[in-house]
């Protein structure tokens, strides 16, 4: 008697799913991690990349002996993903800063930390009022523009006076080197012997998402089923003689954007799996009787 193997070809499949809220998502860079989110920007004489992998760092460097033009930049930055905010972070940095006597006619440089707008440290020659301001809040290193070293270190949002009132509505993260734009109008240089360097060596950026994710619901009816012989195949031997058997092909719809979501944002998968039948019904034990 001859058998069949049936393949049955489900269009689509939908489940109804419990309403869904917005939330916050956190966002890991360097060490095991590497880095999928932060972007870099040099500018002559300032050198900028964004590898960290392993114990490596990334960040912003200046060698000794370089000339760096008024006004400036190279920037590190993490930038939140469009309809997102910076809702706290976690940067474990450190910062080098050797500019010692500048060439004649020059300054020296400076290297920030800012959220969205505010800066809220850094060291160097920069902006009179914000370095004041840092430096009564122990934020500004080297105050006012002396040679320091802050050694590797892990600190926060809370961390930082400047950031205290901080309303969540910043979308960047971002170191900075670079040659004060004031009223000089001079470039910069890096005494001989002198390099600055503000890097990072792991980054925890929270994000708020305050977009109620949507659950798309399709589900489409086959008008007929699409019927394939495969009895050359190795399945067809495992059919009992005068049966058929149906393998149901179903795709996950809301996997794709939701694996589009975490690569976007340089989220990292950690698991993936089935649950068996009897840990969804110990789930529901588990569960209020009140949960939707």
């Amino acid at each position: 008697m001859t058998r069949r193997l049936t393949l049955l070809t489900v269009l689509a499949f939908a489940a109804l799913a419990a309403p869904a809220s917005a939330g916050q998502y956190a966002v890991y860079a360097c060490g095991s991690y590497g880095n999928h989110s932060w972007t870099a920007a040099g500018a002559a004489g300032i050198s900028a990349d964004t590898a960290c992998n392993g114990s490596d760092p990334m960040g912003l460097r200046v060698g000794s002996g370089a000339r760096v033009a008024d006004g400036a930049t190279a920037t590190e930055t993490f930038t939140a993903p469009s309809g997102m905010t910076i809702a706290d972070f976690t940067l474990t940095r450190q910062l080098t800063y050797r500019n010692g006597a500048p060439a004649s006619g020059t300054r020296r440089l400076y290297a920030i930390y800012k959220l969205g707008g505010t800066v809220f440290a850094g060291a160097g020659h920069y902006q009179l009022a914000i370095r004041d301001r840092l430096h009564a809040q122990g934020s500004w290193y080297g105050y006012p523009e002396s040679n320091v070293v802050v050694p590797r270190s892990t600190v926060s949002r809370a961390s930082f006076p400047a950031l205290a009132g901080y309303t969540g509505n910043a979308k960047t993260l971002q170191l900075t080197v670079g040659c004060y734009n004031g009223p000089k109008a001079t470039p910069c240089t890096t005494a001989g012997g002198g390099a600055i360097a503000n890097l990072i060596s792991g980054a925890r950026v929270v994000l708020n998402d305050p977009t109620r994710p949507v659950a798309s619901v399709e589900a489409e009816v086959p008008t007929e089923l699409h019927y394939l012989d495969i009895l050359s195949t190795p399945y067809a031997d495992s059919v009992p003689a005068g049966t058929t058997a149906a393998v149901a092909l179903i795709e996950h719809t809301w996997a794709a954007p939701l694996r589009d979501a975490i690569n976007r944002v340089g989220g990292v998968p950690l698991e993936e799996t089935w649950l068996a039948p009897d840990d969804v019904v110990l789930l529901e034990q588990m569960m209020p009787h009140d949960a939707p």
